[in-house]
């Protein structure tokens, strides 16, 4: 079971989120890098950050859930993530108060 579930798990190379041996230190480096190539070869360069964090907070979770349904995702997945996502909550704290 957890071999069938794990093939739904897979994603980019490029993807450094979320990922074990991965972090934001690794897509830093990597943008770096191609900055430099591009710098030493006396090339334009323009890069572009997006910031999609709360891009989820948006999605009609219902939705997403049937529609991971539809495409065959196992029940026992979608069901974690309902489970994650429902009890999600979000707090913002500065300085004495929290929001």
């Amino acid at each position: 079971m957890l071999l069938r579930l794990l093939q739904f798990l897979k994603s980019s190379h490029l993807l450094y989120g979320f990922k074990e041996n991965y972090s934001c230190v690794h897509a830093v480096y990597t943008g770096k890098e191609v900055l430099n190539y591009f710098n030493k070869q006396h090339s334009a360069v323009n890069l572009a950050a997006l910031d999609i964090s709360k891009a989820f907070d948006k999605v009609n979770h219902v939705i997403l859930f049937n529609k991971l349904f539809d495409r065959g995702i196992p029940v026992d997945l979608v069901k974690v993530l309902v489970c994650w996502y429902g009890k999600c909550t979000t707090a913002v704290r500065w300085n004495e108060g929290t929001s």
